[in-house]
């Protein structure tokens, strides 16, 4: 999915141009005359690398991956949103979506990160060992 969208965006020479702000360097897009740095282009550059990074993080569950992955596309369009054209001084509403799943997956990592430090598992306490001689009682059957 992450190549797939990453791969999209890439390809907005190919769309409807790739927009941006004013630059010595970069495209022409449709209806304009000046240059403008396509931010479409290096946006699908960092998710396809943030697909690959997904795909070798063979030691995490799927769950902290799909939050990688989900939190990984919100920052790069949080942080794209800023360069994109917009209507007045107000952050867009894509902007302002991608900060709030942003700031959702940060707190569902962090939420699995204290579960995980604080499981029933790490405070158990085990007892004395096999090779101690403990009276039994009706509840150890």
């Amino acid at each position: 999915v992450l190549w797939g969208y990453g791969t999209y965006e890439f390809t907005c020479f190919l769309r409807d141009g790739c927009f941006g702000p004013s630059s010595p360097i970069g495209l022409v897009p449709a209806g304009l005359g000046t240059p403008q740095f396509p931010v479409g282009i290096v946006v699908g550059l960092l998710v396809v690398l943030l697909g690959v990074a997904v795909r070798h993080l063979w030691s995490v569950s799927p769950v902290r991956k799909l939050l990688v992955a989900v939190g990984g596309v919100a920052l790069v369009r949080s942080i794209a949103a800023v360069w994109l054209p917009r209507l007045g001084t107000a952050p867009t509403r894509p902007h302002v979506e991608s900060v709030v799943v942003l700031a959702v997956t940060a707190a569902a990592g962090a939420a699995l990160w204290v579960r995980g430090r604080t499981s029933t598992n790490d405070l158990a306490w085990e007892g004395p060992g096999p090779s101690v001689d403990r009276p039994r009682s009706s509840t150890d059957e």
